[in-house]
């Protein structure tokens, strides 16, 4: 997948190899919805041994498991930036109508609060269950999983829905793909690890990503 190791499928002959794509799909879904119920502690332990049983079972090595989480690296600075910016229209409000303050408003700013951190650990659950279907899972398996779900449900024979939600799907590994062409091009132009690349490369990004989507779509368009 051109150098992105997010998201790849990765060949095996575990369980989940073995599983109906859809009962896969459906599976994906459920669980990655009730990962955001589940108590803090329980998502910990949940996600440390859905990393050891990628790690054990599935083969993936270090560099592709801590592939799959980057994007929780973004989610947690963005968590972290609403804080501070919650934290600071509070803090301003509170001058304005007191007109003192003290050091420790100050540091509360840049105090994340825990739920901030609970909604943390339950979206790096859903992350890691939705990578394990995905690693499990080939495109194709995701197409023919979609196509079963739909013609179960519409009793027809046409899948528009499905071919859709197929073209979503291999979005995914794109995206990483596209981020680590600018990243990549970024660092050799000498920039650095910083808040102000992701700034940057963020509105890059979504470009690249929606110029794939408009092409892709013509591309189906022309095979209809």
């Amino acid at each position: 997948m051109e150098h992105s190791f997010f998201f790849r499928y990765k060949a095996g002959n575990t369980i989940f190899h073995k599983m109906h794509p859809s009962l896969k799909i459906i599976l994906m879904v459920v669980l990655a919805i009730v990962a955001f119920f589940c108590p803090p502690f329980v998502a910990i332990f949940l996600y440390l041994s859905i990393m050891a049983y990628s790690y054990i079972f599935i083969g993936l090595s270090l560099k592709e498991i801590l592939g799959d989480a980057k994007p929780m690296i973004v989610y947690a600075i963005l968590l972290y930036a609403a804080s501070c910016v919650l934290h600071s229209v509070y803090f301003f409000a509170r001058i304005k109508e007191t007109s003192s303050f003290s050091i420790k408003d100050v540091a509360n700013i840049f105090i994340i609060e825990s739920s901030y951190c609970t909604l943390l650990f339950r979206m790096a659950l859903s992350l890691s269950i939705t990578s394990i279907f995905y690693r499990t899972t080939g495109t194709a398996g995701f197409a023919y999983g979609f196509r079963v779900i739909e013609q179960a449900i519409t009793r027809k024979d046409e899948t528009p829905f499905s071919d859709m939600l197929s073209l979503c799907i291999t979005f995914v590994p794109r995206i990483a793909t596209f981020w680590k062409r600018i990243d990549t091009a970024w660092l050799a132009r000498g920039g650095k690890q910083n808040i102000k690349k992701i700034i940057s490369l963020t509105p890059i990004l979504f470009r690249l990503s929606m110029r794939e989507a408009w092409e892709k779509s013509l591309a189906r368009e022309n095979r209809t």
